[in-house]
């Protein structure tokens, strides 16, 4: 639920939007056309823009949802390494060597950092969206495989990167576009939170674009990385803080629309080629004769085995759920809730049993069936009659003690099966059923008594009684009990 009211939402939504028009406007022009002192100052006052917003932000309106919004906060503070170590030229960003290291390091910092929050921030939304968001999220780590073969890894090479620097790298890209592809699902998906997810739609995109430009210049120019580069920097710290700054952030804790989505054989063959993407890349270069790339291989399976794991156990809760909903179909009735037919002659068989061994002494059964209650379908409606069924049968519920059974046989029958050892308690019992329906029912504009008659039959050893010979018993009882209250009325 929003913590805004609709004029505190528009209002904060229009700030949000002019904000990330007018800053982007103001520190990307100053970066596009300006050297130096003003061209570094624009560039780090941008990444310390989502810092400020999002401190401010958890200090003044505590969303639903903090934790990820710490975790970019640690996040932006490691991206902000290389930018504070060119504007204080610190002795380490002169070597190149050593300054590509150090962005590398703090850049997967950074990045992890972010792929965690956008795993917080999307959690919710995931599980109403049946897997599609680990899936979007497999395919976009496969896509970085893909984008690192034809286009980062020659990049790399022609410059001699080292190792680390390559791994790094090429991790930083995965996670970029699995954050990526989470972000852009989760954001088809949850619409109350849209604006703020779309934020970091761009955010994220733009950090990929970014990484992609960084990494390909990345020891040409290891200070500011480009004009270009920085641009598209700027846009994506503005970005994040357009996210934390929008009123649609307290959303972000709404389940997405439940979708059941089904596994077909074409989506299974998809997800089983992204999670055999790199193994598949590998082999390509091996045809080549460039030789396989360990990095792809190592890294590539270090990111996309987990999220394939994940979405194994997302699966097998899915079955799981389905199971125990099917099995609490067949036993269950829909309108009230209580146990039904079936579930009642399995646990009188059950009962019967009991009491033939001498694990029960005994137990009462007592069959219920409501008076005149076609005459509430016939002067209110079928949906009057539904509703007074659902209230009986929580009424019944309620009264229940804990080591009786209720259900509902089927139209206005139901069963209560209480075990017991004399005739006292059989009396309690249907005392306890009677004051159930003694309370009137209010139906749409007025209210209603309803009478019950109460066939009783008392299971144990020594009649050897069957289920089906429980039951008649009961219902005759019953009808003579409605016999009973028809002649005293």
């Amino acid at each position: 639920m929003s913590i805004f009211t609709p004029r505190e939402h528009s209002r904060a939504a229009l700030t949000a939007h002019v904000g990330f028009g007018l800053t982007l406007l103001v520190f990307g022009t100053t970066r596009a056309l300006t050297d130096g002192l003003p061209s570094g100052v624009a560039f780090l006052l941008a990444t310390l823009v989502p810092i400020v917003v999002i401190v401010v932000m958890l200090a003044r309106s505590r969303p639903p949802s903090v934790t990820p919004w710490v975790i970019a906060l640690v996040s932006l503070l490691f991206s902000t390494v290389r930018d504070v170590a060119w504007f204080t030229d610190l002795p380490f960003e002169r070597d190149e060597q050593v300054a590509g290291l150090v962005l590398g390091i703090s850049l997967a910092v950074a990045y992890t950092g972010m792929l965690a929050a956008a795993v917080v921030i999307v959690i919710p939304i995931a599980r109403g969206d049946g897997g599609a968001i680990i899936d979007a999220a497999i395919l976009s780590v496969s896509a970085a495989g893909l984008l690192w073969m034809l286009v980062l890894a020659p990049a790399l090479d022609a410059q001699d990167a080292g190792g680390a620097l390559r791994s790094l790298t090429l991790l930083a890209a995965m996670l970029v576009c699995g954050t990526t592809g989470a972000v852009a699902r989760a954001t088809f998906t949850a619409r109350s939170a849209r604006p703020t997810l779309a934020y970091l739609l761009v955010s994220a995109l733009a950090a990929l674009v970014a990484t992609m430009l960084s990494a390909t210049t990345l020891l040409a120019e290891t200070t500011t990385g480009g004009t270009v580069t920085d641009i598209i920097w700027i846009t994506s710290f503005l970005a994040l803080a357009a996210a934390a700054a929008h009123p649609s952030r307290s959303e972000l804790r709404t389940p997405g629309r439940v979708r059941a989505q089904a596994l077909t054989v074409p989506h299974l063959v998809v997800l089983g080629l992204a999670v055999c993407s790199n193994l598949l890349f590998a082999g390509v270069l091996e045809i080549q004769g460039t030789g396989a790339d360990p990095s792809l291989l190592i890294i590539g399976s270090l990111v996309v085995v987990p999220l394939f794991l994940v979405r194994v156990w997302q699966l097998a809760g899915l079955f799981e759920t389905a199971r125990a909903d099917l099995e609490r179909q067949a036993h269950h009735d829909d309108l009230t809730g209580l146990p039904n037919r079936r579930a009642a002659t399995a646990h009188l068989t059950e009962t019967v049993q009991h009491v033939e061994d001498g694990t029960l002494a005994a137990a009462r059964v007592c069959f219920l069936d409501l008076d005149d209650f076609k005459a509430i379908n016939d002067d209110h409606g079928h949906g009057a009659g539904d509703a007074v069924l659902a209230e009986l049968g929580a009424r019944l519920r309620a009264c229940a003690q804990d080591d009786d059974f209720v259900a509902r046989l089927g139209g206005d029958e139901f069963v209560v099966v209480h075990p017991c050892e004399d005739d006292e308690l059989e009396a309690l019992t249907i005392d306890r059923v009677r004051d159930v329906f003694a309370e009137p029912i209010a139906v749409q504009d007025t209210v209603v008594r309803l009478g019950v008659s109460i066939g009783s039959v008392t299971v144990t050893d020594r009649e050897h009684l069957t289920v089906e010979r429980v039951l008649s018993l009961a219902d005759s009882r019953m009808y003579a009990d409605k016999r009973r209250d028809r002649s005293a009325g």
